[in-house]
């Protein structure tokens, strides 16, 4: 009994231990937007922002941290999702493959640093690892 119990505990641990997204950010002068990339491990998909709050999954959420040296331009866009018929939740919902972009247009009224926290969920097509938070911080240049 006591192999199992440890058996299981490794084994939970090694499922929630999965890190298949990676994630990345920076700033370009030259459109005035923050960019946040999103590299998705093989097999697996990130939820878009938006999705319906009845079809299951949790969606991208993507906050920056209040700074009086810039001012945010709408909500971030999204490249590169698609519509998928997801089997863990028996519906279609955006998704991404691969790989993610989101842009930020900003208004920068003078250089300084910000926080951004990503909040998401990654399937593949037998399983969900449950939503994680990401968070780092960038430099943005005037």
């Amino acid at each position: 009994m006591r192999f199992f119990l440890i058996f299981f505990l490794f084994a939970t641990n090694l499922f929630f231990a999965q890190n298949v997204v990676k994630w990345s950010a920076s700033y370009s002068k030259e459109t005035s937007e923050i960019l946040i990339i999103a590299k998705i491990d093989e097999n697996w998909h990130l939820y878009s922002q938006y999705i319906s709050s009845n079809a299951g999954p949790i969606p991208t959420t993507i906050k920056f941290t209040k700074n009086k040296n810039l001012k945010l331009k709408g909500k971030p866009k999204e490249e590169n999702g698609h519509a998928m018929y997801d089997e863990n939740f028996m519906a279609n919902i955006a998704v991404f493959d691969n790989n993610a972009i989101f842009r930020q247009k900003i208004k920068l009224k003078k250089s300084t640093e910000i926080e951004i926290s990503v909040t998401y969920m990654v399937c593949d097509k037998t399983r969900c690892l449950p939503p994680k938070e990401e968070k780092f911080t960038i430099k943005l240049e005037k």
